[in-house]
């Protein structure tokens, strides 16, 4: 009668062995330390200058308006262009997608594909075919030819 007893305590203990060893093995490995011999490099360099792009990389570029820089031309096409701010004037040639963040923003542009507002009070006017534009909730932006 013992060994059924037996057996079913020894089982528990057994279970409960596997179970704290599989719990010890199981910590994390978060050493932040980077290693010597990684050789990633860093997605971007931080910078104390206001950041401004005025040319296209990879067709990409960004404009942040504000009290120090108010009016930006670019002298080149570019795929894509998100404007961030309050106030100011942004001048470009053709753009496939324009992002317009922020308020009071006026944008002279090319021919523009897409325009994306998030923000209220601000203009773009283009050339070419009418743009696809999306308003995301916001009020007061136009978009006109000229």
């Amino acid at each position: 009668m013992h060994a059924p007893r037996l057996r079913a305590a020894a089982l528990a203990a057994l279970v409960g062995a596997t179970l704290a060893s599989g719990v010890a093995g199981c910590t994390s490995n978060s050493d932040t330390t980077p290693d010597a011999s990684d050789s990633s490099t860093p997605l971007a360099e931080s910078t104390t200058s206001p950041f401004v792009t005025e040319t296209c990389i990879d067709g990409n570029a960004s404009v942040v308006l504000d009290e120090k820089t108010t009016d930006v031309t670019f002298s080149e096409a570019c795929d894509s262009v998100d404007v961030i701010g309050s106030g100011g004037t942004v001048t470009l040639t053709d753009v496939n997608h324009l992002v317009v963040e922020g308020t009071g923003i006026t944008v002279t542009a090319g021919s523009v594909g897409t325009v994306d507002f998030a923000g209220d009070g601000n203009t773009v006017s283009h050339t070419g075919a009418e743009p696809v534009v999306n308003d995301n909730g916001t009020a007061d932006n136009t978009v006109t030819a000229r």
